[in-house]
């Protein structure tokens, strides 16, 4: 393993559906994938047409990120997303686009997601927040450390 994102890409339908053992390994293994997985036309999605599967229902298990991708306008940032949390969370992202999508002109203006990502090491529960919150309050000096 090289600890760099495995990218795979499928169209609707049954190669979809093949995408499923692979994706499982990769989350028992945690390594970083980036799957990208056809779907019907947008127009055509909700509609049981042919081939059409819900994705989201399917990936829901093995992937640290299934989205599914609406409008083209949101497929950099989608991708964005997507491979940050594979990288973050170890495992398979999924990203679900209808295939007209792809035909679509993109023009990439702003981003319309944050430009980073914050894994915390650990939560602070409420009573632990509310107790440093006062210690620091009741102080009249800053809080200084010696590393």
């Amino acid at each position: 393993m090289t600890g760099k994102i495995g990218v795979c890409l499928s169209i609707a339908g049954p190669g979809t559906v093949h995408l499923l053992n692979g994706l499982y390994d990769a989350k028992q293994d945690g390594v970083p994938v980036l799957a990208i997985v056809g779907q019907v036309f947008s127009t055509e999605v909700g509609t049981d047409a042919f081939q059409e599967i819900n994705l989201e229902r399917m990936f829901d298990n093995v992937a640290v990120f299934n989205q599914s991708a609406v409008t083209a306008k949101q497929l950099p940032d989608l991708l964005n997303m997507a491979i940050r949390t594979a990288y973050a969370k170890k495992g398979p992202a999924v990203l679900n686009v209808p295939d007209d999508l792809f035909a679509e002109t993109q023009t990439y203006e702003h981003p319309l997601t944050s430009i980073g990502y914050n894994n915390f090491l650990f939560q602070v529960g409420w009573q632990q927040w509310a107790q440093g919150y006062l210690v620091r309050l009741l102080r009249k000096s800053p809080i200084l450390t010696n590393r």
